[in-house]
């Protein structure tokens, strides 16, 4: 009696793959799963996401203490041009129609009520912060008055505190970083001036020389 040939383990496969549903057959041009995919960021992206955020935040912050300093430094300029306009109220005011007396300038701004019950006009927003209620970052030039030429200096920045008044030995140059001050000139003018300008400034009306000849005549 014949043995019947036992088919090969190529045939078994065959066979088997055929009796197999069309639908679980593999996909010739699928490639093998090598494994789950790691979807995790890595350490170079991860480093360089924050190098990004802190380079960004630092941009933030300067640009916010720049527009902060602007804005202050325009405070100070702009307390100037209000302090003007406060005097030339109290001197139309003021029977004499002129300046308020140096020695207590800043008194009879407040007593007339011409700076508009506003204290912080008085204040430079950039001078270190003060427990006196009478703290006064201004000073006037004493030998300013009303019909003293538009270029003579009449008020400035100085750190002689309440009803200051004087001359250049008073300038204060601290609020801006040592760079200048702010100077409000006869004519309402603010201008900003450097250290190196100060001998342009004009503190007093020089009194015209005439000629012997000329006064005979």
């Amino acid at each position: 009696m014949a043995t019947k040939k036992q088919p090969s383990e190529r045939e078994k496969a065959i066979n088997k793959a055929k009796l197999e549903p069309e639908g679980n057959l593999p996909d010739p041009e699928k490639k093998p799963n090598s494994g789950p995919r790691n979807s995790a960021f890595s350490y170079t992206e991860i480093l360089c996401t924050i190098s990004c955020l802190f380079v960004l935040s630092t941009m933030y912050v300067y640009h916010s203490r720049a527009v902060t300093m602007e804005v202050k430094t325009l405070k100070c300029k702009s307390n100037l041009m209000r302090l003007y306009q406060a005097l030339l109220i109290y001197s139309h005011d003021n029977p004499h129609k002129e300046y308020p007396e140096p020695q207590n300038w800043c008194d009879s701004l407040v007593k007339n009520h011409a700076h508009g019950d506003d204290l912080s006009i008085f204040i430079c927003p950039l001078t270190q912060p003060s427990d006196d209620t009478e703290q006064c970052d201004y000073a006037i030039n004493p030998k300013t008055k009303l019909n003293s030429s538009p270029d003579v200096v009449l008020l400035f920045e100085a750190k002689g505190g309440w009803n200051c008044f004087g001359g250049p030995e008073l300038l204060n140059f601290e609020n801006h970083q040592s760079k200048g001050c702010y100077i409000l000139f006869n004519n309402g003018n603010v201008e900003f001036i450097t250290p190196d300008q100060v001998d342009e400034l004009k503190w007093e009306d020089i009194p015209t020389i005439h000629n012997i000849s000329d006064v005979g005549e």
